[in-house]
């Protein structure tokens, strides 16, 4: 891609140089090959290869912002799920917490080999915090995730609302919040 800049100036070989980084934007190659005649061809130099790659940057996150967007609107049907992550985890329970993050982190080989987590105990006890904490971190990998209670799925199902019909086959994992 050629930028140029009005600032960009001619150095005594006739150059063209960029006017920050005063690289030079030109080159000679020999054209055709072995015919030693020569083109100037233009280059990039150094910062406009940083803008180039600054550019790329903001353009993927901007995507991965609105696949994120995406993924938490089809999946995550109460809002105060999305505040539950590791990021505010008090880390009470070492233990809990190192296996829900290693489930995260290999959740592509156990989804493949069919398996899952089952959170059981009394109230407070962190059953839906960690659920969602892995609903949190798999969604920012990309992974379709659908967090709901169970009898609001039933509800949808047997009401036979038509607005937004859930499909369980659309996602990667399912958490059943008060089962």
């Amino acid at each position: 891609i050629r930028h140029e800049h009005p600032s960009d100036y001619k150095d005594k070989d006739g150059y063209l140089v960029c006017h920050k980084c005063h690289k030079r934007k030109e080159m000679d190659i020999e054209y055709p090959k072995g015919s030693k005649r020569y083109k100037r061809v233009f280059i990039t130099c150094d910062c406009d290869k940083e803008e180039e790659l600054r550019l790329k940057q903001q353009k993927a996150k901007q995507q991965h912002e609105q696949m994120l967007q995406k993924l938490y609107a089809q999946g995550l049907t109460d809002e105060a799920y999305r505040k539950n992550t590791f990021e505010i985890d008090d880390n009470r329970n070492e233990e809990i917490t190192r296996l829900c993050k290693q489930y995260v982190k290999n959740f592509d080989k156990l989804k493949k080999e069919g398996y899952g987590i089952i959170f059981y105990g009394d109230t407070g006890g962190g059953k839906s915090f960690y659920s969602c904490c892995i609903a949190n971190a798999l969604i920012h990998k990309g992974v379709r995730v659908l967090v709901s209670r169970l009898s609001d799925l039933v509800k949808n199902r047997t009401s036979g609302k038509q607005d937004s019909p859930v499909n369980v086959k659309n996602f990667d994992l399912i958490v059943l919040d008060d089962i």
